[in-house]
């Protein structure tokens, strides 16, 4: 978990995390994502990921991260597109953070998932290019 620490500490926050090696499982708690404006837009209390080769994966560096679940319970996603900015935070967190900067540097190439679960949970979409207009 060090080596993740040292890539996302500037933009993700997480409190306590735990690797189940018979389950195969990562378990995060209290886990905040910040956007490019230093906003928290995702916060998840509860989050396991199932991962099939995790052990050949930590130990060997695989470039094919093969998840089997992930399961995100009591979790917000606050999505927001900022005034006169083409995508919202979650696009240009994926797109920026994910795909073209950090993941590079763990050597991922291909990223499958069977099932992706999301229980007890609130999202907000808010655009602040749009502008309700005064009668």
């Amino acid at each position: 978990m060090k080596k993740v620490r040292n890539h996302w500490n500037e933009k993700i926050t997480i409190k306590h995390v735990s690797i189940n090696f018979l389950e195969k499982e990562l378990i995060f708690q209290d886990l905040k994502i910040l956007d490019h404006h230093r906003f928290s837009f995702i916060h998840i209390s509860k989050c396991k990921i199932s991962i099939d080769n995790l052990l050949y994966f930590i130990f060997v560096n695989s470039e094919h991260l093969k998840i089997k679940n992930i399961f995100i319970e009591n979790s917000s996603f606050l999505i927001k597109k900022y005034f006169k900015e083409k995508e919202n935070n979650i696009l240009f967190f994926i797109k920026n953070f994910l795909i073209h900067k950090k993941l590079n540097k763990f050597h991922i190439n291909f990223i499958t998932c069977s099932k992706f679960t999301i229980n007890k949970s609130y999202l907000e979409y808010q655009n602040t290019n749009f502008r309700k207009k005064k009668c």
